[in-house]
């Protein structure tokens, strides 16, 4: 089963595989990707694995504080 949108989970990471050719033929601008936790695989754009990846590495910041020297 192919999902077309991502699921908001922490940690999550994905590898690029290779799409079928219904998939080139009918989504030529978007990439398919797996899931390496689940295996599930997703049809979505470049971008969005990209903010999925940044709100993961923005949250897990987000835990720690900056203090400024004086």
């Amino acid at each position: 089963m192919v999902s077309f949108k991502l699921q908001q989970m922490d940690g999550e990471e994905y590898a690029r595989v290779a799409r079928p050719l219904w998939a080139k033929l009918l989504f030529s601008r978007r990439r398919m990707y797996k899931s390496l936790s689940t295996g599930q695989l997703h049809l979505v754009r470049p971008g969005a694995i990209h903010e999925s990846q940044l709100r993961a590495r923005q949250s897990r910041a987000s835990q720690f504080a900056l203090r400024a020297a004086n």
